[in-house]
């Protein structure tokens, strides 16, 4: 072990072996990936106002209290019939936030903590037991309104917050269920025995509720990891279509925000991504216009990257297809080039129900107009849509590279001068302009090097190149291997740093 860490040398002095090294590198720029994720995460966005938590008779869950109380009445003088309409009409206020006579709930220690029911002891045993039975609709209750509030707050992200949307819509319907029970007391239709008929349907539908709710809590989870959980749910519960049919809705109204972006990444190439929840992240320090200061391949490379920790599972097979999807189409609007139909004016479609309609035509390419993807669990129709915007954008690319910026014509032309395929023209001119090459750098003119250049162009064979005149000189300081270095990435400063790591780690 200890050679395969440390290297001896003649001296006597170990240092660390390449294989370490590269551990140690590889180790380093975890450590920088990471800090890059906490400072993603710490972002600064709009706060709620402090009175949203200070008034706590805004919220709709239950109003703290102490762990003892009183009750208001004595019970021992109450008929069996008296105690069954007042533990009703508690049930029912539980079941909407709110404390009844007989049954009080002590304040919570914990925001995420199950609520707990503590009902008098002097009422009938078996309208106690009973009562027992539906209290944890209350509890859900209590744990899912909470949740709505939390999730609500700007911070967790566009998914949270259609989750919270998704879950309101389904309270609503709650509520009209508590108003119909209500309006049975009223008229003297609703005994306990009803009540625990009519609340034992929704129990299976609260409980799965606050179940998905406990996980996204424990895990303080958001964007795709929120996605994955309802993913999973889904196929769990392939047994029950009834609980499968609820977790798909929620799925699919939660899913919305994360398939809009990547429906604006694979049919525009652009990012809309508030709280960075998106698969792909873009670096907005690196801009086409440092290429002219600094040309290298990071624009290519890392203006746009994979966030693995933001991929849903059932898209991790395709992401680096929808990395390139999107940087396709993205070249293409950086260089301003005219696509023939703008992808922003195509009617969203579905593919799922209308695939005719996928592909468009246009005056110059085969444009696929922008599907509405929905949350589906056959992994293959995500596949199916990725891969035709990919080929799309591939298409549109290479007709561009191939057709408009001539690229074979370009690749001849550079063959031509670089690789000095018609090197006739370089042997005149180095004749031509020797005398002025062996000037030093800063008596060289270069208005007549470039003049030298011209004419040794227009008398050789070279002057058949259509891109003859795209040719410039320039004095540079520096060697063709410094260049090389350059352009990929690996500068002087490097070498030097990198030099610097092993000595410093010298033993």
């Amino acid at each position: 072990m200890k050679d395969k860490v440390l290297k001896g040398t003649s001296s006597g002095i170990y240092t660390l072996s390449p294989t370490a090294l590269t551990s140690i590198s590889k180790l380093a720029l975890s450590e920088k990936s990471k800090s890059r994720r906490k400072e993603t995460k710490l972002q600064i966005y709009p706060e709620y106002p402090s009175w949203m938590h200070e008034r706590l008779n805004l919220t709709w869950d239950f109003y703290p209290n102490p762990e003892k109380f009183e009750i208001d009445c004595e019970v021992n003088k109450l008929t069996l019939s008296v105690q069954e309409d007042m533990i009703v009409d508690d049930l029912l206020n539980c079941m909407s936030g709110f404390e009844g006579k007989f049954i009080k709930t002590p304040s919570l220690g914990d925001k995420h903590a199950e609520r707990i029911f503590h009902i008098e002891r002097s009422l009938d045993p078996a309208m106690r037991e009973l009562a027992k039975r539906i209290l944890p609709v209350c509890s859900h209750y209590s744990l899912i309104i909470r949740f709505v509030q939390e999730k609500s707050e700007f911070k967790w992200g566009l998914v949270n917050h259609a989750l919270c949307a998704s879950i309101r819509e389904l309270l609503k319907n709650h509520f009209v269920f508590i108003c119909q029970l209500e309006n049975l007391q009223r008229k003297g239709n609703l005994s306990l025995q009803k009540l625990w008929y009519y609340v034992n349907p929704i129990m299976g539908f609260m409980d799965i509720l606050a179940s998905i709710i406990k996980v996204i809590n424990k895990g303080d989870c958001c964007g795709s990891a929120v996605i994955d959980i309802l993913y999973e749910k889904v196929l769990a519960y392939s047994g029950d279509p009834k609980l499968q049919e609820l977790i798909f809705y929620l799925a699919q109204t939660t899913s919305r925000p994360y398939f809009e972006m990547l429906q604006d990444w694979i049919f525009k190439g652009q990012i809309n991504d508030p709280y960075n929840e998106f698969m792909i992240s873009e670096d907005k320090d690196i801009t086409k216009e440092k290429l002219k200061d600094d040309f290298n391949e990071k624009f290519w490379e890392k203006k746009y990257s994979i966030n693995s920790q933001n991929i849903p599972k059932f898209l991790a097979a395709i992401s680096e297809k929808i990395l390139l999807t999107g940087k396709y189409l993205n070249s293409i609007f950086e260089t301003g080039s005219i696509l023939g139909k703008d992808v922003n004016s195509n009617e969203l479609v579905s593919y799922e129900k209308e695939p005719e309609r996928f592909v468009k035509k246009s005056k110059r390419f085969d444009l696929p107009e922008p599907v509405v993807i929905h949350f589906t669990i056959k992994e293959e129709v995500y596949k199916q849509i990725v891969e035709n915007a990919y080929n799309f954008s591939s298409k549109i690319l290479l007709n561009l590279l191939l057709k408009d910026h001539r690229l074979i014509d370009r690749l001849r032309s550079l063959k031509h001068y670089f690789l000095l395929d018609q090197s006739d023209f370089m042997v005149h001119f180095m004749d031509i302009s020797e005398e002025e090459l062996n000037k030093t750098n800063s008596e060289i003119r270069l208005n007549k090097i470039e003049s030298l250049l011209e004419v040794s162009l227009r008398i050789t064979s070279a002057n058949s190149d259509p891109y003859k005149d795209d040719l410039r000189c320039k004095l540079l300081l520096t060697d063709l291997k410094s260049m090389v270095m350059k352009i990929q990435g690996i500068t002087q400063k490097n070498e030097l740093n990198f030099l610097q790591f092993i000595i410093s780690f010298s033993l």
